[in-house]
């Protein structure tokens, strides 16, 4: 994924640094970095990433889903979901 991604734009950064320290693979940082933007209503990651025919992966659609649901909203506390 990181391949596919401009490396000039400034959310890789964050991508990046969640990367190392989680340890996770880029595709997972990069959905947590659209969460991390999302909640301080910046859209741009994720405008990036469907303007390249991408998809996020299950944890944005689970963000998503808790924006319509208030119950599932109570239940995403902690982890990518956490707030900023």
């Amino acid at each position: 994924m990181n391949e596919e991604i401009p490396p000039d734009h400034p959310w890789n950064g964050v991508a990046r640094r969640f990367e190392k320290e989680h340890g996770w693979d880029f595709a997972r940082t990069y959905d947590c970095t659209i969460v991390r933007y999302l909640q301080a209503k910046d859209t741009r990651p994720l405008v990036c990433l469907i303007l390249q025919g991408r998809v996020p992966g299950p944890d944005i659609l689970k963000y998503f889903a808790a924006m319509f649901d208030r119950d599932l909203r109570k239940t995403l506390n902690g982890g990518i979901f956490a707030p900023i």
